[in-house]
């Protein structure tokens, strides 16, 4: 058995170039993809995992009426929401736009 990565090419195992390798590796490596929107059942409990749930409804219960209802009654959470960026600004420490990007990762797998 030989130590050549291979890949399916045309219905054929053929050996893998140094530059197959590389991109494979590199897509490998590559973190997935950010989720547009996830619910508000499954951002609720990635917060409850991470334990920001407490510090995010504190915030919202100190919040302008407005923001308290989009986070009561919006069945979604998007990413390039205004409420949820302002709100992952003021927990403490605040969240990068990479840390809230990992939050909505892991929370689509819940």
């Amino acid at each position: 058995m030989s130590d050549v990565p291979m890949k399916l090419l045309d219905g054929e195992l053929v050996p893998m170039t140094e530059e197959d390798v590389a991109q494979w590796e590199a897509d490998a490596n590559r973190p997935e993809p950010v989720p547009g929107r996830i619910s508000k059942r499954q951002m609720k409990l990635g917060l409850l995992q991470v334990g920001l749930l407490d510090q995010v409804e504190a915030l919202i219960a100190q919040a302008d009426r407005a923001t308290q209802i989009e986070w009561a009654d919006s069945g979604d959470i998007y990413r390039s929401s205004p409420v949820l960026n302002g709100l992952a600004s003021h927990l403490q420490p605040p969240l990068s736009s990479a840390q809230v990007d990992d939050l909505f990762r892991l929370a689509a797998t819940l």
